[in-house]
């Protein structure tokens, strides 16, 4: 009992000496890192504000949030948010003061998408630098009376008072003002692809990343509408199959030669309306859609050029083939073409140098010159393709010096090319096919032996037969849309 007791007391006097020290720790200002940004946080004031960050470290958009440890977040420090990598910053709505070049982006060809706090912002006069392309300004944003009209002339922006809140007009240079007066944060959701509003059980884009596809649905929700200020500046346009209008404006966007931009459209039959102020010329525009649909009357309406993505133009490739649906999916991507405009020759070998260009142009990257071959020359067509298949993995060629670029393909090496391109795309090759049920499995090459069994599994390459694999027989280039396509779809179901 007298040991419990002194114990206890042990304990109580070692509480006591603590609690002071927590109590005037928990007084004190102190730093805190969440998501990568630095908050100094003053717990007797109970604010917090943005002091630095880890670039490196920050996603596509970022999101700073309304408080940190119940301090509300209220000020952005000189060079806080500095080199930003972002596409997108949403600033809380409690934040009241921005110090002179505390946001910064890293590649003046990155347009940031800011979203202002729906509340009076002070800002210091020397703000500047943040390359800010699209602003969503908010029903309560304004500007604090102390700050200058200089302000108003960096974001180019026509500011008016309008009934007791604030209501903002015009454009920021030549890009687009969103104006959602209103809309809570709540119904904004921020992808790698873009910015979307959520109305009514349906998104709307209001901002797009040129260079991903627009989806067809976010977390289950249909995208069905791309608003006006969504001006596209890139040259294939991929709408969503859930889209049904595009509303005015959205394809005038031009490149630096003074082109309309936009040259291919993909238009889904679940389209009802497409831009009514469309004007290519001179630009060469092609629309693709199915036969008889809205998109084919609109493209003859607008003198554009129209391609029947449900049909091909191979007289070799009968709708009612096997293969029909994957040769005419791959000639629409891009991925393979015919071996002259009426013919595809279905049953014909594909070489290894024709494989890599396919998955060359799919990555969309240089490498530099990668001279290890004997038998790539500088100057043969595939020389760029093998030189990235190299410097990237996916191919170690035949030997040590020779890739054997003219080979038909084996059914192992296309296997191997798609399994090394799926990792370097950052998709885990987790499938596991069961390889045992393959009389010739013992023929596989030890390269390929995972490779195969991943394809088996991940149902990107069938059987030659119920029994047999054939490894070493020669990929077909029917055989290849298929598993091309077969690709595509794994790697779209494991992204999402």
């Amino acid at each position: 009992m007298k040991k419990r007791i002194l114990s206890l007391f042990l304990a109580l006097v070692l509480l006591l000496s603590v609690v002071p020290a927590v109590f005037a720790e928990g007084s004190e200002p102190y730093e805190k890192t969440v998501d990568s940004v630095i908050y100094k946080i003053d717990p007797a004031a109970k604010t917090a504000t943005v002091v630095g960050c880890d670039p490196e470290k920050l996603d596509f958009f970022l999101l700073l949030p309304e408080t940190v440890d119940d301090c509300s977040v209220t000020r952005i420090a000189s060079g806080a948010l500095h080199d930003l990598p972002c596409r997108g910053l949403i600033l809380p709505d409690a934040l009241t003061y921005i110090e002179k070049e505390a946001i910064t982006a890293w590649d003046d060809s990155l347009p940031m998408f800011l979203c202002m706090p729906d509340n009076e912002v002070y800002f210091e006069e020397g703000y500047q630098d943040c390359n800010i392309g699209y602003f969503f300004l908010p029903e309560h944003f304004a500007i604090s009376p102390e700050c200058n009209d200089w302000l108003w002339q960096i974001l180019n922006v026509n500011h008016t008072r309008s009934v007791g809140y604030e209501k903002h007009l015009a454009y920021v240079n030549e890009e687009h003002l969103i104006t959602i007066d209103g809309v809570a944060d709540d119904r904004i959701m921020l992808t790698p692809g873009g910015v979307y509003r959520l109305d009514d059980k349906e998104y709307t884009a209001i901002l797009l990343i040129d260079t991903y596809p627009i989806p067809d649905e976010i977390n289950g929700i249909p995208v069905t509408r791309i608003a006006s200020c969504c001006v596209l500046t890139t040259s294939y346009v991929y709408l969503g199959a859930n889209i049904r209008v595009v509303e005015d404006g959205v394809f005038n966007g031009y490149d630096s030669t003074g082109a309309v931009a936009v040259r291919t459209i993909y238009v889904p039959d679940s389209v009802e309306y497409l831009p009514a102020d469309y004007y290519p010329y001179p630009t060469v525009v092609t629309m693709l859609g199915t036969s008889g649909s809205y998109a084919e009357q609109y493209a003859k309406e607008h003198h554009l050029q129209f391609g029947a993505v449900d049909k091909t133009p191979f007289t070799d490739v009968p709708e009612n083939e096997w293969f029909f649906p994957y040769v005419r999916d791959v000639y629409w991507y891009g991925l393979m073409s015919g071996t002259n405009p009426t013919t595809f020759e279905p049953n014909g070998t594909t070489t290894r140098a024709m494989v890599v260009q396919v998955l060359f142009n799919f990555a969309g990257e240089e490498v530099g010159h990668w001279d290890v071959f004997t038998d790539v020359k500088f100057n043969d067509w595939y020389y760029r393709a093998v030189c990235w298949a190299y410097a990237t993995g996916v191919s170690t060629g035949t030997t040590d010096t020779t890739f054997s670029p003219n080979a038909p393909v084996t059914r192992e090496q296309l296997a191997a090319f798609l399994y090394r391109f799926t990792t370097l795309c950052g998709i885990e090759c987790k499938a596991d096919g069961d390889l045992s049920k393959f009389a010739d499995q013992g023929q596989i090459s030890s390269y390929a032996r995972d490779a195969i069994s991943w394809a088996v599994g991940a149902g990107i390459i069938n059987g030659k037969s119920p029994t047999t694999v054939a490894p070493r027989a020669y990929a077909t280039r029917a055989e290849i849309a298929a598993m091309l396509c077969r690709l595509l779809d794994y790697m779209s179901s494991s992204q999402s």
